[in-house]
């Protein structure tokens, strides 16, 4: 995981063990180790894109925002995009769809839901944002023209080699 900036470093060994758990097709394990990891995840990046992660409720409490707001913010369509944000939902926090963070965070998944269609396709959907990142994200770009560091190529150690390999084509 240390590769990939979409997972914090603290959630690094779990989400490796999730994947490696989905190897040997033991869904039990990937779900035990990958959903818990999946709000963690959302938030990294949405603070990465420069959100607020935190809102004040109405007694001027500053708590972390739930992954179903955190998915709903303009930061995370500007940073996922609407494609894949619609299938984090679906995954993750949506009644009509496979809702598994819901049903973990709740002690309502049984195990028959952790060997479903819905945590396989999960596991392949967090693979697909573990190694095909959004390099060429138009928000990462945009904050490149505009000179910010997004501290995407800090968290990456393959962005030295990329850069090299881009100048050297020019």
């Amino acid at each position: 995981m240390d590769a990939s900036f979409v997972v914090p470093e603290a959630k690094g060994e779990s989400v490796s063990r999730g994947l490696f758990f989905g190897f040997i097709e033991d869904w039990l394990g990937a779900a035990a180790h990958l959903l818990p990891g999946m709000e963690p995840i959302v938030r990294h990046l949405i603070k990465l894109a420069g959100g607020n992660t935190t809102v004040l409720d109405g007694n001027d409490v500053q708590r972390e925002r739930t992954l179903n707001e955190l998915l709903s913010m303009p930061e995370a369509e500007a940073f996922f995009v609407k494609n894949l944000i619609f299938e984090l939902q679906s995954h993750l926090t949506d009644p009509a769809g496979f809702n598994l963070c819901n049903l973990y965070c709740h002690g309502l998944l049984s195990d028959q839901d952790a060997e479903s269609a819905g945590m396989i396709s999960l596991w392949w959907l967090i693979w697909r944002m573990v190694l095909f990142p959004w390099r060429d994200h138009p928000t990462l770009l945009a904050l490149a023209q505009e000179g910010v560091d997004s501290g995407i190529d800090d968290l990456n150690p393959l962005a030295e080699v990329n850069n090299a390999s881009v100048a050297s084509d020019a």
